[in-house]
């Protein structure tokens, strides 16, 4: 249970920084857009995927120790992570052939990086993730759970 809840509240954090940054950085066309735009539905920075991921990594090491459930564990956020590289690779690919395109809907889509939003993350946005998880995961260790 320590680990869904270290896991709940990494991801409730980085929504919340996602939401903020959002508003505050953000200079795409879609920023007159609802709080649940950001708060819910978007991906970017930070990736609360990763954080999700690796805090739930750091709390089985904390709680079990470098067992084969943490093995696993590790296996399985690393093919996890990759997948979300790839898919914003593979995202942005899809744009470039998107602008070349004659609809202009599509060519709209992508200069309001609105199909950027929903697909995959940048390393940076991975990292920062991560790191969210460790300040989440070393006060939720020490002083709650």
């Amino acid at each position: 249970m320590k680990i869904i809840i270290i896991s709940i509240v990494a991801i409730a954090v980085t929504q919340f920084i996602k939401t903020i940054w959002f508003y505050l950085f953000d200079k795409s066309s879609h920023r007159n857009c609802s709080i649940f735009w950001p708060t819910f539905w978007i991906g970017g920075f930070p990736s609360s995927h990763a954080a999700a991921l690796t805090s739930a990594l750091y709390a089985i090491w904390k709680y079990e120790g470098t067992s084969q459930l943490f093995g696993f564990a590790v296996v399985i956020s690393l093919l996890l992570i990759y997948r979300l590289l790839e898919d914003k690779k593979r995202q942005m690919l899809f744009n470039e052939y998107f602008v070349q395109s004659d609809d202009l809907y599509l060519q709209k889509i992508v200069t309001e990086g609105r199909l950027l939003s929903f697909n995959g993350h940048s390393l940076m946005e991975v990292i920062v993730g991560g790191l969210v998880r460790v300040v989440v995961s070393i006060v939720m260790t020490t002083f709650f759970v």
